[in-house]
């Protein structure tokens, strides 16, 4: 095995002692993100997603953190009658943060959740505007710290949205975290 295998298993191991002495729920962070579409597909032939934001919610579980967030894309039509559609990606995932350094992190982690579209034509399904769909979510990125309390990050994501013909959205991400000590009433919360 190789010297950086073996830093990376030693990290790892340190992070998981380090989840368990903090304990489930005890450190949080709200994470604020701008999403650019950087793929290009048969989806993309008609539609370009413009940049969107994404707000997310996590907090330190037995094993990495559990996740919640929102996720908000317009999809401009590239053809007149292409409709024009709103997305909302609602979703709930787990990410692991292991530490390079004591400011510098790299993480990984999956989501899965509802990818809403809201349409801007009444005539697009015979349900009406609104269609909702699974979504998957993996990304990949790392995070530095500025402050004890705030963080720079950036992550690649890549979406896939299950509808009749597959979407895939591959995102870069930029943003800052907040981290901060769980209130208690929070803690009982999510307990």
């Amino acid at each position: 095995m190789n010297r950086i295998s073996i830093i990376l298993i030693f990290l790892s191991l340190v992070n998981v002692a380090d989840s368990a002495i903090a304990g489930p729920y005890d450190k949080s962070a709200l994470n604020i993100s701008y999403l650019h579409n950087t793929n290009r597909d048969l989806y993309h032939r008609y539609w370009k997603p413009a940049h969107g934001t994404d707000i997310s919610f996590k907090s330190n579980f037995h094993f990495g953190n559990l996740e919640f967030g929102a996720g908000y894309a317009r999809h401009e039509g590239l053809e007149s009658e292409t409709v024009e559609f709103s997305s909302f990606f609602i979703y709930t995932g787990w990410n692991y943060g292991l530490p390079v350094t004591d400011r510098f992190s790299l993480t990984g982690g999956a989501r899965v959740g509802s990818f809403i579209m809201r349409f801007d034509d009444d005539l697009t399904s015979i349900e009406g505007k609104t269609e909702m769909e699974l979504g998957l979510e993996f990304m990949i990125g790392s995070e530095i710290a500025i402050s004890d309390r705030i963080g720079l990050n950036h992550s690649f994501r890549h979406r896939i949205v299950y509808t009749r013909n597959k979407i895939e959205l591959t995102y870069l991400a930029i943003g800052l975290t907040y981290n901060f000590d769980s209130p208690a009433w929070l803690k009982g919360f999510l307990k």
